[in-house]
């Protein structure tokens, strides 16, 4: 377990360090400004003299002192939490039961809580006896602090669980509601597909070739946060990956995402190999223009896209075994490229399903690695 979460985390670091860091900092501020917010709530109306009778304190405290108490318990209760957010509970909720995901969370917030106190109290300089210690974890106060601070942790975990399901920017626009109503984007869209899933799904058995794809897929996403990318849709052992285009779009680092998944799974064969007794290895295709994209459905809303851009781009993505590619393009996408670090070889293909028209295609091959900037 400690292997595997040691590859996990160096692999978290490696990829996507400035976007884990951000998230961080995001969860640190989110308690941060509970924190104020709660002091401001509880005790800016009320007079300083009148807090020790009103709260039945056996200390004198100012409004500067709690404010000063207040950043700090979210300095590092957000610090803490916003770290194990994002580099630990993710594995924890993957590879560990339920009841110890709770377990382990509870056990963490309690012994931070106690740690918090004990830091506070010894700077405010009083003296640590049992008793005390025991008073203080019954005054009322402190109950309604802590509760508080635990209904803040289960928000925080809450908002962030819903938004790793969902897809960070899916969650934005599902909560904006920006797709009520039928819009046109310019997108690109990638779609992945296993290669010999169906021989590896037969040899592995169901159970295990879920297991496959859910590791498989488990890297692909920190490689998408590193490209900016979106992932659309899971689909069996295929994945559906989509760009909004934007003014000054990088086409190119299209291309680096597949490549940079294409190395990382290389470079987990070890791993691979020891846990499945095969490696994955998977092609792609990549087409661009315009679609539609709506919200659908009530019970169960998703963001779903629309158009000829979709169709092709699936066409495509099967054609790659029968002309030997990992990576084909349509001829859209290429006339976007601009630096051409790789190789682009022309294909014509005919009777395409559902397509009426003869299509150009490009197979793509690594050319000159000292280009391949996004590594």
């Amino acid at each position: 377990m400690f292997q595997d979460f040691a590859a996990w985390f160096k692999n978290k670091i490696s990829n996507n360090l400035a976007y884990n860091l951000r998230q961080v900092c995001y969860i640190v501020g989110i308690w941060v400004f509970v924190t104020l917010f709660f002091i401001y709530l509880k005790f800016n109306d009320i007079p300083e003299s009148f807090l020790v009778e009103i709260y039945q304190l056996n200390y004198s405290i100012s409004k500067k002192q709690m404010y000063q108490a207040a950043l700090f318990i979210g300095l590092s209760f957000g610090s803490v939490l916003g770290f194990l957010h994002v580099f630990v509970y993710p594995y924890i909720e993957r590879t560990q039961k339920l009841i110890f995901n709770i377990v382990f969370r509870v056990t963490v917030f309690c012994l931070l809580s106690h740690i918090v106190y004990y830091i506070l109290l010894t700077y405010y300089g009083y003296s640590m006896n049992t008793k005390f210690v025991v008073w203080g974890f019954n005054d009322p106060g402190t109950i309604n602090i802590l509760l508080y601070a635990f209904v803040t942790e289960f928000l925080v975990g809450l908002i962030i669980l819903l938004r790793r399901n969902l897809g960070r920017k899916y969650f934005i626009n599902t909560i904006k509601n920006t797709y009520r109503h039928p819009k046109e984007e310019n997108r690109v869209f990638m779609f992945l597909d296993l290669e010999n899933s169906t021989v590896i799904a037969n040899k592995m058995g169901h159970l295990n070739f879920s297991r496959f794809i859910q590791d498989c897929f488990w890297d692909l996403s920190d490689i998408t946060l590193k490209y900016d990318a979106e992932i659309y849709q899971f689909v069996g052992d295929e994945a559906v990956i989509t760009w909004k285009v934007s003014k000054n779009f990088d086409y190119e680092k299209c291309i680096a995402l597949y490549f940079a998944y294409k190395e990382l799974l290389e470079s987990k064969t070890a791993f691979y190999m020891q846990k499945y007794q095969t490696t994955p290895n998977f092609r792609c295709a990549v087409h661009s223009g315009k679609v539609s994209a709506a919200l659908v459905g009530d019970y169960k809303k998703e963001i779903a896209y629309h158009g000829n851009v979709l169709n092709l781009g699936s066409r495509l993505q099967k054609t790659c075994k029968e002309h030997n590619a990992d990576i084909l393009i349509s001829e859209d996408f290429s006339d976007n490229l601009k630096d051409h670090w790789y190789g682009l070889t022309p294909i014509t293909l005919n009777h395409l399903k559902g397509i009426n028209d003869i299509q150009t295609a490009y197979k793509v091959c690594e050319e000159n690695k000292k280009y391949y900037f996004y590594l």
